[in-house]
C-alpha cells in the first residue's frame, strides 16, 4: 500500500467544490469509493480504513479515518496533475507500460476540480 485519503481531506475539497457535507452519504458505500477514486486512490484494489493520528494533504495534523490502499495509474489521474512524483515518474520512465483501461470507472466517479 502507497498512498492514504485523509477524511478531512475529502471534507476539505467538498467544501471547495460546493458540495454540501453530508456525513450520512459518506457512509454509503458507493458514495465513498467515488470520492475516494476522485482524490486518487485505486478502488479496484483492496484498501483499509482505520481511524488514526496523520497527517493530511494541508500538512495538519488530525485524528480522523483515512483510507490505505494503491495509487491509481490511469492516464486520467496521470494527467490531472494531481499524482505523486514517484506514480508520474513511474509512468514517464515506463513508456512501454500499457496503462489499464479504466474508462468506464473514470466516467462512473467524477469530482469538478
Amino acid at each position: 500500500m502507497n498512498y492514504s485519503v485523509s477524511l478531512s481531506d475529502i471534507t476539505a475539497a467538498l467544501k471547495l467544490s460546493g458540495e454540501p457535507v453530508d456525513s450520512d452519504a459518506l457512509e454509503k458505500e458507493e458514495d465513498l469509493k467515488g470520492l475516494l477514486f476522485c482524490m486518487g486512490l485505486d478502488i479496484q484494489k483492496r484498501f483499509l480504513t482505520r481511524y488514526c493520528k496523520h497527517r493530511n494533504m494541508q500538512d495538519k495534523i488530525v485524528s480522523c479515518l483515512r483510507y490505505e490502499g494503491f495509487e491509481r495509474r490511469d492516464k486520467e489521474w496521470l494527467a490531472s496533475g494531481y499524482a505523486t512524483r514517484t506514480n508520474s515518474d513511474f509512468a514517464n520512465e515506463a513508456q512501454e507500460y500499457v496503462m489499464p483501461n479504466t474508462s468506464s470507472t473514470t466516467s462512473q466517479y467524477h469530482l469538478d476540480r
